[in-house]
């Protein structure tokens, strides 16, 4: 019975590889509850429990060219009340390689704006690393926060902490425009993380990056974190 709901899962559902794998999971955590609790029923469960996980094909790590990103911030209107957010949401993705909730969690005292400039990134498991930072500081200026503020330095019409959702919309909405010169944009793949991608892999063919150098670039630990979303 459980095999005929893993096919139909395939073959009726459309579903893939790691989504009939999850179902398997939640499957065999309920039989191996269910021998733990009554050993009687162990041989029941154990052809469940049996049951291989299927090994799906993981997509190759993809990232945005440099004519790409640069025409994507070319469509910010950085006069508009929101465009420099915008214009600064977007580069410092780019700059730091950060994950889009280390970005938001960023606020004014975060960031070194003598020379060089650089900001300091909390990321998952406690560790922080320096990146570095451009265009701060007249965002800061113009929207009167003060340089050592505790405020979120990137924030929505009402005043508080953008969301990860809110991120995503404003980057979606200057994909859609620039799409229309270069089609390429309009992949439905591309997404804030993407962005992250590119800032561990631009240095390679311009200032010929060790392969070592690339998860330090991207703000992780290890080579195997930049195979796939980190």
């Amino acid at each position: 019975m459980v095999l005929d709901f893993l096919t139909d899962l395939k073959n009726s559902r459309g579903n893939t590889v790691r989504t009939r794998n999850a179902r398997l999971a939640a499957v065999q955590t309920f039989f191996r509850y269910v021998a733990g609790r009554e050993p009687s029923l162990a041989p029941l469960c154990s052809p469940v429990l049996a049951i291989p996980a299927k090994k799906a094909l993981r997509p190759v790590l993809g990232y945005l060219t440099e004519q790409e990103l640069g025409h994507v911030l070319a469509q910010v209107d950085r006069s508009a009340r929101h465009g420099e957010r915008d214009f600064v949401l977007l580069s410092v993705l780019y700059d730091t390689g950060a994950l889009i909730q280390e970005l938001l969690d960023l606020q004014p005292s975060d960031f070194h704006l003598d020379t060089p400039p650089f900001v300091r990134l909390r990321g998952k498991g406690r560790r922080e690393r320096l990146c570095p930072a451009q265009l701060v500081r007249k965002f800061l200026i113009t929207n009167g926060h003060r340089l050592d503020g505790q405020e979120p330095l990137v924030q929505n019409g009402r005043g508080t902490r953008l969301g990860r959702h809110g991120a995503r919309y404003i980057l979606l909405k200057y994909l859609r425009q620039a799409a229309g010169t270069i089609p390429s944009l309009g992949r439905p793949t591309i997404s804030p993380h993407r962005l992250r991608h590119y800032a561990g892999f631009r240095t390679i063919p311009v200032k010929r990056v060790r392969v070592a150098e690339v998860p330090f670039n991207a703000g992780v630990q290890h080579f195997r974190s930049c195979r796939r979303p980190a």
